[in-house]
């Protein structure tokens, strides 16, 4: 797994952030954090180290966009197809009857009901990731852009 870590360097210590697990974060955190990235400026002696922490956090949010674009298509087209399964699968246990009109035979109905449950709980984590990974654009959009005023 390729880590990510933020590594920001003063006088009188460090500070690690590992930005797959720190980011997306609310603005007011994100301030906080450009604020002690600039005052590094002052109390170290590389004085283009605020310059090279924004620059690495910019691109860590332009790999992050795109990638969180992709992954809710991903999930939205798996959500689709899981929630047409649902449906075929409910329609099939409502019927008794398999598509071609032969009856459904009592372990081929528990079978139904069970895959009616794994597609069910499928979708719902589908959705869910889906709507993760799109709120995730919309944060590392705002937070790209908060960095580049």
């Amino acid at each position: 797994m390729d880590e990510k870590i933020l590594y920001v360097k003063w006088d009188t210590g460090y500070l690690n952030i590992d930005m797959e697990q720190f980011f997306p974060v609310n603005l007011a955190k994100f301030k906080k954090l450009l604020k002690i990235i600039d005052e590094t400026r002052f109390s170290s002696n590389d004085c283009e180290q605020p310059d090279r922490l924004r620059e690495e956090l910019k691109l860590f949010f332009q790999e992050k966009i795109p990638a969180c674009t992709a992954t809710a298509k991903i999930k939205a087209n798996e959500y689709a197809d899981l929630k047409q399964k649902v449906y075929d699968t409910e329609r099939l246990i409502h019927e008794r009857k398999k598509p071609n009109g032969v009856p459904l035979t009592r372990p081929e109905y528990k079978v139904a009901q069970e895959d009616l449950r794994k597609y069910r709980s499928s979708a719902a984590n589908a959705l869910s990731e889906y709507k993760i990974n799109s709120q995730n654009v919309k944060r590392f959009t705002r937070l790209l852009e908060e960095l580049t005023k």
